[in-house]
């Protein structure tokens, strides 16, 4: 128990500490602005919702004006928190395992005459290690996380306000539950990690691709079908259930008390939810609503995380490959359950995702969006890498080697941190917020700024929603506007009259932009201006 309690602790406080001093004092581009602003505002962000991240944005923004914080750098702490706490879990549910398990690591390395000793010498206190191979496992366990902690895309969603950090964090959650669980199966452990479970999906949908695997292992390990067991059942089924009703429930009860314009969707009915909570605008099961006639096959995607991991996230750090490799081969070993499902759950994710998510990666843009999602296998992984390592510090009993090991341990993560210091560093990170600032100050009082650019759209909503500059400017997505369901948000503009249900190409049932610009042009004295371009080419448009 202390041993797990210190390497949470300690690699919760460097992970903390480092994220702290690079953490971005404002919005920085992406989805962060909308979905601060959303948070602010409590209002629906992009499908599917997010809905408890909105809860916890607007809850960190409360909290961070109490203490004179603007409520963009509020959230990126919050981010900060939620990250380090998912290294620290991580780095525990490493430490666990080396635990629970630890005594066959080292009766499986050495001659069969070593291994025997180790057994005999072992056998009068299986959970009792010495001080320098206690030592090396709680090395192993941080320096896996801190690796994890420092790569480059974890270290960049847990500076910045996104649904990523609070995903790693659910996620790092349920694995060190489930972990728990394999050691000590509780009925307290079967309903807490349903709960995470429900919870992680009321934020990124892909978790699923964690909960069934772990679900389906829970049941079958403790014979919840079983009749004598039903009612733990139907207890871990509530837990899981709860925080997807509560937070989803929030979107239309929201939606309808705090109605405002900016938000996402028609949730106030129920297919109007449906049709958000299944991600239609941009295609259900998918990341991608164009043509992805050149996306790669789902191997070609799980060699390109592969690559991915063990050069950029990594460092090009071949310990961590043959840690990683060393561990995955161990865990596929033991004979308890746990380290095969964290393997399966592995597997199980890149193949489904490599599946399902259609973005051509030989798009740099789409290469970024689609690699936020191996945050999730990174996480899993480097419990391999932290069993990995312990698996050779088992081999030697030799002290010089274990202090190589440890040296070499070190070494990796700062590296890993040094590299993050040169490219993760946001601390300076006020481009946005001056870019949306030069946009706004500049107009008119009382005009109409249209927006079709996700940078430009997102830093101004969050700066009119959330600090309140230039309330008088009405802006709005002229992406968003293209959507039937943009019928529903007509009455939120009151200053404007729209000539049909929503922005098409050719105004049939809705509005070209040449149609809007006749039935409101004068009517705001010509203060009409467009950043970006426009959704559909409009010769009417460009004639006037």
């Amino acid at each position: 128990m202390i041993g797990t309690i210190n390497c949470f602790s300690i690699t919760f406080s460097i992970a903390l500490a480092v994220y702290l001093s690079t953490v971005a004092p404002s919005t920085s581009g992406g989805d962060a602005g909308e979905l601060l602003a959303e948070g602010c505002a409590l209002g629906t962000a992009h499908p599917p919702g997010y809905p408890a991240i909105i809860v916890l944005f607007h809850a960190a923004g409360k909290i961070g004006r109490a203490f004179d914080l603007k409520p963009a750098l509020s959230v990126n702490i919050l981010c900060c928190i939620l990250g380090a706490a998912s290294a620290g879990l991580l780095s525990s549910s490493v430490y666990i395992i080396q635990h629970s398990f630890a005594p066959s690591i080292s009766e499986q390395c050495g001659s069969k005459k070593q291994r025997k000793m180790r057994r005999k010498n072992s056998s009068a206190s299986t959970n009792h290690h010495t001080g320098g191979s206690e030592t090396l496992n709680i090395v192993s366990a941080i320096s896996s996380a801190l690796i994890f902690a420092f790569s480059p895309i974890a270290w960049q969603y847990s500076v910045t306000a996104e649904v990523f950090a609070l995903h790693s964090f659910l996620v790092s959650a349920i694995v060190h539950t489930s972990v728990r669980y394999a050691a000590q199966q509780t009925e307290r452990l079967t309903y807490l990690g349903a709960f995470l479970c429900g919870a992680a999906l009321t934020n990124q949908h892909t978790a699923i691709l964690l909960v069934m695997p772990v679900a389906i292992w829970v049941v079958y390990e403790s014979k919840l079908l079983h009749r004598s067991r039903r009612s733990v059942l139907l207890k871990a089924a509530l837990s899981f259930l709860g925080p997807i009703l509560v937070f989803y429930s929030t979107m239309p009860y929201l939606a309808i008390a705090r109605p405002h314009w900016g938000s996402w969707g028609d949730v106030t009915s129920l297919g109007g939810f449906f049709h958000h909570l299944l991600r239609r605008d941009y295609g259900t099961l998918q990341l991608y609503s164009g043509n992805d006639d050149g996306a790669e096959c789902p191997m070609d995607r799980m060699l390109q995380w592969g690559a991915d991991y063990f050069t950029s996230q990594s460092g090009n750090n071949p310990l961590v490959c043959f840690c990683f490799l060393l561990g995955c081969r161990y865990m596929m070993t033991l004979k308890l359950a746990i380290g095969r499902i964290i393997i399966s759950c592995l597997a199980f994710y890149l193949t489904v995702f490599g599946m399902l998510a259609n973005l051509p990666l030989s798009n740099p843009l789409f290469y970024a969006i689609h690699q936020r999602f191996w945050l999730h296998p990174n996480l899993l992984a480097c419990i391999s890498v932290g069993i990995g390592l312990t698996k050779v510090g088992a081999t030697s009993r030799s002290k010089i080697m274990t202090q190589i090991l440890v040296f070499a341990m070190a070494a990796s993560v700062l590296n890993s941190l040094r590299r993050g210091l040169r490219t993760n560093d946001e601390s300076g990170n006020v481009y946005f917020d001056r870019y949306a600032r030069s946009v706004l100050q500049p107009l008119p009082k009382g005009s109409l700024l249209f927006l079709n650019y996700d940078q430009a759209w997102t830093s101004i909503r969050y700066l009119q929603e959330c600090e309140a500059v230039r309330e008088d400017i009405t802006s709005i997505n002229t992406s968003m506007m293209s959507y039937p369901w943009f019928e529903s948000k007509h009455q939120q503009y009151d200053n404007l009259s729209f000539p049909g249900t929503h922005y098409t190409a050719n105004g049939n049932p809705g509005f070209t932009m040449a149609d809007f610009l006749d039935q409101n042009y004068r009517a705001l004295g010509g203060n009409i201006f467009i950043v970006g371009p426009l959704n559909y080419s409009d010769q009417a448009y460009r004639e006037r």
